[in-house]
Parts: C-alpha cells; structure tokens; sequence
C-alpha cells in the first residue's frame, strides 16, 4: 500500500510540473519580446544619448570658433594700431629730414 500511494505521489509529482512544447514556446516568445522591447528602447536612449553628446560637441565647436574669432579680431587690432604708431613716427622723422634739407639749403643759398 506503501509502495503505491508513494508511486501515485511521484507520477502526480512529475506529471504536474512537466512543461509542454507549447509552454515552452509560448515563454519563450514572450521572453524574446520582452528583449526586444528593451533592445528598443536601449536604442531609443543610445540614440538620445548620441544626439545630446553631438549638441554638446556642436556648442563646444561654436564657442571655440567665437573666442578663436575674437582673438583673431584683436590681434588685428593691435597690429592696426602698431601699424599707426609706425606711420605717425615715419611721417615725423621725414618732416624732421625734410626741415633740415630746408634749412641747410636755405643756409648755403645766404653764404654767397
């Protein structure tokens, strides 16, 4: 009696928890969906993710070209104004030369 009530407990046993190929099938589209719900939205971050990085790059780019141009602005600027300082000390010196070529003809033209 012993012997069939234990064998009737373990075919209830084995039979109940065994899974058929439908189940099986039926898990394992279900896990496949999952994982494709998840690899599309990973996607959908990847790609959010990329974006904010190329508009950071983009911004990075813009604020260097500013200051690059900037200093490009002033460097020009302070060659004009070196540029300036050489024409007014040309311009003097030749004034100066020139007065000096009047004066020693006006000099030699007073001798005889």
């Amino acid at each position: 009696m012993k012997k069939i009530i234990l064998a009737v407990v373990l075919l209830a046993a084995f039979t109940t928890n065994a899974q058929t190929a439908e189940s099986i099938k039926a898990q394992a589209a279900q896990i496949k969906q999952q994982m494709d719900s998840s690899s599309k939205s990973l996607a959908a971050t990847m790609k959010n993710a990329q974006q904010t990085l190329d508009s950071l790059r983009n911004a990075q780019m813009q604020q260097q070209a500013q200051r690059s141009g900037d200093m490009m602005l002033q460097w020009h600027k302070e060659r004009q104004v070196k540029q300036k300082k050489q024409m007014f000390l040309y311009l003097g010196m030749g004034i100066l030369f020139l007065g000096i070529l009047v004066f020693g003809l006006m000099r030699r033209r007073k001798k005889p």
